[in-house]
């Protein structure tokens, strides 16, 4: 008899309830630390994509800051600065610019196709549509000084990012939405240069600014040679009026510019 019980007690096991219970409770615990690895996944992953997305910003800033300080100016033909400002589309509500720039500058070594480029070139900065993912590419035109259509241009894209961009010029204690030395017969003193960037369903302005320098920045300046300058202001005198500016091999195109 007592053996009997003692096998009984033994051998007694957890019920259906009881099962079903434990499988219960182990499945919300694995459903919260899910809950949180995913949580925290999305976040690193955000996190990282908007310091890409800035990081690209901010680079293709400091190339249009970059090449406004080494700008060449002058009242012939070929040196002039023209900057437009163009109405763009509302994205996400907002309607953001979509400006452009052009003028002679001098340009870092850049390495395209095998081969070399530096010196002096005309550039231009301007947005496009990339027709095959719809999206808005940031792009830098250069080419040679002289061609002032850029119908033998390379092209360089900054940023995949930026889906409009405005320019603001400031001169004598007020900005204009454009500039046109040609008709203003001067440069602006700064440029302010927003971009403004799409970060989900929101745009957020990213803004810079470049001074021109101050020896470049005046009336009466003419080139009377590439590379050499007379100040026709009295009291005045031209740094350098000998140097010459390095030349220009003609460029060669990496992606066709857009006409």
């Amino acid at each position: 008899m007592n053996l009997l019980k003692i096998k009984r007690k033994y051998s007694a096991g957890f019920t259906i309830l009881e099962v079903l219970v434990s499988m219960i409770i182990v499945a919300l615990v694995m459903t919260i630390i899910y809950s949180a690895f995913s949580a925290g996944s999305k976040v690193c992953s955000f996190g990282s994509q908007r310091a890409q997305i800035f990081h690209s910003a901010r680079l293709a800033m400091q190339d249009i800051i970059q090449s406004i300080e080494n700008l060449e100016y002058g009242t012939n033909d070929y040196h002039e600065f023209i900057g437009k400002s163009n109405s763009g589309s509302a994205v996400g509500g907002k309607s953001v610019g979509d400006d452009e720039l052009e003028f002679a500058t001098s340009t870092s070594p850049t390495f395209i196709d095998g081969r070399w480029h530096v010196g002096l070139a005309r550039v231009k900065y301007l947005l496009e549509k990339d027709k095959k993912s719809d999206s808005t590419i940031l792009e830098k035109w250069v080419t040679d000084v002289e061609d002032e259509d850029f119908k033998d241009a390379y092209v360089v894209e900054l940023s995949q990012n930026i889906v409009g961009m405005t320019f603001r010029y400031y001169d004598e204690d007020d900005y204009d939405d454009s500039w046109d030395s040609d008709t203003k017969e001067k440069l602006p003193e700064l440029v302010e240069i927003t971009f403004y960037i799409q970060e989900g369903e929101n745009i957020v302005p990213f803004r810079s600014g470049a001074l021109i320098p101050n020896m470049i920045v005046g009336k009466n300046v003419r080139r009377t040679s590439p590379g050499a300058t007379t100040d026709n202001s009295p009291g005045t005198t031209s740094p350098n009026p000998t140097k010459k500016a390095p030349s220009t091999k003609p460029v060669t195109r990496s992606t066709p510019a857009k006409q």
